[in-house]
């Protein structure tokens, strides 16, 4: 191999520093380009990061793990609002399999990273050209990477439809194993941090990890008594016949693995904030949920079944399992609506519809052509109502 070709094999791996595109500014919009996925990033992602940011006192960087997608809306958003207030840096890594794809797709990338660059964040923020799934082995590139960022103050994966099904390609690991060994990474922090999780309701229906997860939930409703109960309560399937109804398995069943997880590798965490919102026009059924946790480290010490040491010396944690499995499963309950409260907001619609083409226009759309698509869309679903 020539000096060029290692060269290049190493400028793609830790990203260059692109050269500015050509604009294209008829593009086509999507659905999370919709208002109610401002109405997240506002009242959920912001207000979570704001919090963390004023009880850990963080100054100088921000960092700060994501799946940027074409348009880096997280990072601009984050960026211009809570951490320029803050006078706060971000410092994000990146991951999407799409910047080695020839096309408008990796021409759009490159426009925003350039621009989420020179908009002020660390120079060297990076998105690396891979699955994030492939962390999930703990010896790829990959996570080879994240194990050399210092633990993260925020991660955020928007997985939509991939969290419940399988990869599709038996050489990647899951996005559960992923999150393990996201789980391994934080545990150098000895802080807390946010953990940002957005998935499909229904995303588990008829999968084998939907499966386990029902066993898994059937298990703690029989260990815990306040959680079974207020589960046999809330819903009408599970009631019945000890199934969850499809919509509770990708919810209660998600929840639970975490917290489970989340506890085994010394955290504890807490369901801070759940928002569910639709990605199609008109009326219907949330089809989107988006989990906000805040994780802090909690080393808790197995009480000692020999009865060597004394009985102070450890906690059960069945006994902290059932506690956070039973107020996570009411902050689900009490999971707010996103459409609901823009229909009966309209200044909140304006100013989520207003923002969002402000985001749009550094990423290299028509402001103008998206306020006229987005009140468009607003006022189809208002006729079909």
């Amino acid at each position: 191999m020539s000096v060029d070709d290692e060269r290049t094999e190493v400028g793609d791996l830790i990203g260059k520093e692109p050269t500015r595109p050509s604009r294209r500014r008829n593009r086509e919009f999507k659905p999370w380009h919709r208002p109610r996925k401002q109405y997240v990033r506002r009242q959920q992602w912001r207000r979570e990061v704001s919090y963390l940011i004023r009880d850990l006192k963080i100054k100088g960087d921000f960092r700060y793990l994501t799946l940027p997608g074409e348009d880096f809306l997280d990072v601009r958003d984050l960026q211009n609002s809570v951490l320029a207030e803050k006078a706060l840096r971000m410092h994000f890594l990146g991951f999407d399999d799409s910047m080695n794809q020839s096309g408008i797709r990796g021409s759009r990338g490159d426009v925003a990273k350039f621009e989420a660059r020179v908009a002020g964040a660390h120079p060297d923020s990076k998105v690396l050209p891979y699955d994030i799934r492939t962390i999930g082995s703990g010896t790829s590139i990959g996570w080879t990477q994240v194990s050399q960022f210092q633990a993260f103050h925020a991660i955020n994966l928007d997985l939509c439809d991939g969290l419940g099904g399988n990869s599709g390609a038996v050489e990647f690991p899951s996005y559960f194993d992923c999150l393990n060994w996201l789980f391994v990474h934080q545990r150098q922090a000895q802080q807390e941090f946010v953990f940002f999780i957005t998935m499909r309701i229904d995303g588990f229906a008829g999968t084998e990890i939907g499966e386990l997860l029902q066993t898994l939930v059937v298990n703690a409703a029989d260990k815990c008594q306040d959680f079974g109960a207020a589960l046999m309560e809330f819903d009408a399937d599970f009631a019945a016949s000890r199934g969850l109804g499809e919509a509770n398995v990708g919810s209660v069943g998600f929840v639970e693995w975490f917290v489970e997880r989340a506890l085994s590798f010394g955290f504890e965490p807490r369901l801070s904030n759940v928002m569910t919102y639709r990605t199609g026009d008109g009326e219907g059924e949330a089809d989107l949920m988006s989990l906000a946790f805040r994780v802090k480290p909690k080393p808790v010490l197995p009480v000692d079944a020999t009865g060597v040491t004394s009985a102070f010396a450890g906690v059960k944690l069945t006994d902290l399992f059932c506690s956070i499995s039973e107020r996570s499963l009411l902050r689900l309950i009490g999971r707010t609506h996103v459409d609901d409260q823009l229909a009966a907001d309209e200044s909140e619609m304006l100013e989520c519809i207003t923002e969002t083409a402000g985001l749009l226009r550094t990423a290299g759309y028509n402001p103008r052509a998206y306020e006229d698509w987005a009140l468009q869309s607003v006022l189809s679903a208002v006729h079909q109502s």
